[in-house]
């Protein structure tokens, strides 16, 4: 069938694209706790360079949430609730743009999409090697707290968790209702560490 070899030859030129690229290879290193930053090798983009809220706010939304599809509404109802919006699908494909553009120098060869879109839904591009601190936390608050775990692994784990644990969970959007709840949980985690 005609259009199943065109989809063939689209997803084999784009995993060779990936491939190809270093960035497919390199670890993101993306801090949650204190100041959002995604760092690749030397290259740093942080929520304290010269971008708007809403470009910052988009990205941790989507990292926090990466393993989910969201839908365009429910972004628009995220980024622009409280304030009238003349276009809001509009300005979400700008704000779309924007994030891609601030992504763009952690790819300077420009073949990874960082920011999916597909059947009218945006994505964190999972297929992209990363470490998240929230994550490694999680994982390491989770693996103390089970029952079969050694007393010196439980040790490891909290004192592992307790370095990760660099302040707050994105102190910068805690006025947003999504990270005040996700910032009550980690510091609840964090208090049962130490």
């Amino acid at each position: 069938n005609e259009l199943q070899q065109k989809i063939y030859d689209v997803e084999r030129q784009w995993k060779r694209g990936f491939r190809m690229s270093s960035i497919a290879n390199e670890k993101l290193m993306i801090k949650m706790f204190g100041e959002f930053s995604i760092r690749r090798g030397d290259i740093v983009v942080s929520n304290d360079q010269s971008r708007t809220k809403k470009v910052w706010m988009l990205l941790e939304y989507l990292v926090a949430n990466r393993h989910t599809e969201i839908s365009q509404e429910k972004l628009i109802e995220l980024l622009w609730d409280d304030e009238d919006c003349d276009a809001p699908l509009n300005a979400l494909k700008n704000l779309i743009y924007r994030c891609r553009k601030t992504l763009s120098v952690l790819d300077p060869e420009g073949k990874v999409d960082f920011i999916k879109f597909e059947r009218n839904t945006y994505a964190w591009n999972n297929q992209l090697p990363l470490e998240i601190d929230i994550e490694e936390f999680d994982d390491c608050y989770k693996t103390a707290m089970r029952s079969n775990c050694s007393v010196e692994k439980r040790v490891d784990c909290f004192l592992r968790a307790i370095s990760l644990y660099q302040g707050e969970f994105l102190p910068k959007s805690s006025y947003s209702s999504w990270v005040v709840s996700k910032n009550a949980y980690y510091a609840s985690l964090y208090n049962e560490c130490i």
